[in-house]
């Protein structure tokens, strides 16, 4: 299962308060890069899902990088 795909099936058994937070958590920490401040308001149950997902993201961005010629990181 891809990654997007196993977001989305936790994001669906989420109730409507639930998913509400997991879409304000990414429309606002993403863009500006301030996941810990907005991370504070959001319910555990999203939290434990947001954060996976965004840990995976961002170890295949890493390793994206690398094989396009960016400077090598250590995971």
């Amino acid at each position: 299962m891809s990654m997007i795909d196993d977001f989305m099936s936790k994001v669906i058994d989420l109730d409507e308060k639930e998913k509400e937070e997991t879409i304000l958590f990414l429309a606002n920490a993403l863009p500006c890069g301030k996941a810990i401040d907005f991370i504070g308001g959001i319910s555990h149950k999203v939290m434990f899902i947001v954060l996976p997902f965004l840990t995976d993201i961002a170890i295949e961005s890493i390793k994206n990088k690398e094989t396009k010629g960016g400077e090598k990181v250590e995971i």
